[in-house]
């Protein structure tokens, strides 16, 4: 029989060979660096090079299926629901997105635990267990509560512009919708959490298996992993437009699916994937380790400067580039674009298939180009594509729904390599047992923008007139309004792109500032503190930000509440 490829590491090494002393072309041996081994591939780790069609493979994507389902509905949900059904202001809305997003910039503490504690001797498949069903009982609480009525009663109101009711039919509207938009939000964020726990799990598992990649195409894994992750978040994406279209979700349909039917569908869906997760993920058995012992090595990694540089990297870039997003965003969409969910909803279905090209394009020809270059290129070049059909449709030079939607779809291609390449960094530094770790606090970093940004972009464009009633009454001041708010964020996108100075320019360049970089524990623990301060302030700002009584706070993106 024919055994298979294999790479044999005494110690963990990554290897290119070469004359030259310069940091793409030298040997480093990160544990035992005065031994002459080497891989001829320059794998991470021992073990066979995988083989993506293995059952090994094919039950970590069966996770990456199901959290695609999820990944893709969660936030697809936010505009018929938070901008129709509930009626939500732009900084509410900016509030619910960012609640949804807090699940993600815990990971880090959760692959602690699935690192440090094994449930009946496995680090894994348990702890994914727990999530699906937690993730279950969220489900079944949204697919249960009662939501209220609709803000409008009726298609025929839903359609008049405010200055055209009368206070006979002002009455008749559903003041009291975005409250209960608020615990919906906050529901949707626990759920969030909740399946967090499966993907974590599923994160460091991805680790183990693409430290075994050879290095020419170490990233593979990840890439295919997200390509799965993205066609099935089209599958919710589908769902959602055709049956979430009526007028209640700002739509065209005279009938939908109901709002709780999506919330049944997710259910099912978790409900699944617990005998999945427990039949068919593969996960040895490992003693786990004392508590203590884990941290200490944890923290000797977060001194390194390749570790810390690149956490700084990691927020900076995602915070400047795409966290602070205008206020105005989902009513120049519904009122100057004019475009209907179900349109908002196919051409999001399009560009998740465009994403996964991308990651595609990527994993087969571009495993060994330039990280800042990649970046620099598609940072500048998806916010141009952007910005022209944001201020066209701003200044009343084109206001059309299909160039609104339409466009921006080729930023799909570029900002899929974005991200991909920003994820890639995550396998070079995780060492051998702290994988869930290292992924969640890498991921947590790159998160906490889509939750500190909203709170951010709702101090600032509090102090501009952007809110809906100016956006329908669609004054020139409105428009220079609108305009600053949207330069503000292009601005940020272009200072993001000084932020790649702070990375590497490819794995093997990595690999060298692990090796020679240095430590230091100040900036360590100043990154940490960073981290934790982030998250406090974004989830309290984030919660105050969802009700009336406090939405008014300047802190929360109001104006100030009334004392009388």
């Amino acid at each position: 029989m024919k055994q298979p490829n294999t790479v044999i590491l005494t110690d963990r090494a990554s290897f290119l060979s070469s004359g030259s002393d310069g940091p793409g072309h030298i040997f480093i041996d990160l544990k035992s660096p005065h031994s002459d081994a080497r891989s001829s591939f320059g794998a991470l780790r021992d073990g066979p090079i995988p083989i993506y069609t293995s059952p090994e493979v094919v039950g970590v994507l069966a996770q990456y299926a199901a959290i695609g389902l999820l990944y893709g509905a969660m936030p697809n949900l936010l505009y018929p629901l938070f901008t129709g059904y509930f009626h939500m202001s732009g900084a509410q809305y900016n509030s619910g997105k960012a609640l949804i997003s807090i699940g993600w910039s815990v990971k880090v503490f959760v692959g602690m635990l699935s690192d440090c504690v094994p449930i009946f001797g496995h680090r894994r498949k348990y702890w994914m267990a727990i999530g699906w069903l937690a993730c279950l009982g969220c489900m079944i609480g949204l697919a249960t509560m009662d939501m209220g009525d609709p803000y409008y009663p009726s298609a025929a109101l839903a359609e008049k512009k405010p200055w055209n009711r009368s206070a006979a039919e002002n009455l008749t509207l559903n003041t009291s919708a975005p409250e209960k938009g608020g615990t919906v939000a906050i529901l949707m964020g626990l759920a969030t959490l909740a399946y967090i726990f499966a993907d974590v799990p599923a994160d460091a598992l991805v680790v183990e298996i693409a430290q075994r990649e050879p290095l020419a195409v170490r990233g593979r894994m990840q890439t295919l992993i997200y390509a799965t992750r993205t066609i099935m978040s089209s599958v919710s994406v589908a769902v959602i437009a055709v049956g979430l279209n009526s007028y209640k979700f700002s739509g065209d349909y005279d009938w939908d699916m109901g709002v709780h039917t999506m919330f049944y569908i997710l259910g099912i869906v978790a409900a699944i994937m617990v005998p999945v997760t427990l039949l068919f993920v593969q996960d040895h058995y490992h003693p786990g380790f004392h508590l203590g012992e884990y941290l200490h090595r944890f923290w000797q990694v977060l001194q390194k400067r390749a570790t810390w540089q690149v956490m700084i990297f990691n927020f900076l870039f995602t915070f400047l580039s795409s966290g602070i997003t205008s206020t105005a965003a989902p009513y120049v969409m519904h009122d100057w674009a004019d475009a209907s969910n179900f349109n908002y909803q196919v051409l999001n279905l399009v560009g998740n298939f465009l994403f996964a090209l991308g990651l595609s394009v990527l994993g087969k020809w571009g495993m060994l180009w330039n990280w800042r270059a990649v970046l620099v290129a598609t940072t500048l070049s998806g916010n141009a594509i952007d910005a022209l059909v944001q201020f066209t449709t701003i200044f009343d030079v084109l206001r059309n729904q299909w160039w609104y939607l339409g466009v921006p779809l080729a930023e799909n291609l570029p900002f899929s390599m974005q991200f991909i390449v920003t994820t890639f960094i995550i396998v070079e530094l995780a060492e051998e047992g702290s994988e869930g770790i290292m992924y969640g606090l890498m991921t947590t970093v790159s998160n906490m923008p889509a939750v500190l940004g909203p709170v951010v972009a709702n101090a600032i464009f509090s102090h501009f007139d952007v809110e809906e009633e100016a956006i329908v009454a669609d004054s020139d001041h409105v428009r220079a309004q609108v305009a600053w708010t949207y330069g503000i964020y292009y601005g940020t996108t272009v200072l993001a792109c000084f932020c790649v100075v702070l990375l590497p320019n490819q794995k093997i360049d990595l690999q060298h500032m692990l090796r020679y970089g240095g430590k230091s524990a100040t900036m360590g623990g100043l990154m940490v503190a960073f981290c934790f301060l982030v998250l406090v302030y974004s989830i309290a700002v984030s919660l105050l930000g969802m009700f009336a009584a406090t939405s008014c706070l300047p802190i929360a993106g109001g104006q100030g509440c009334s004392t009388e």
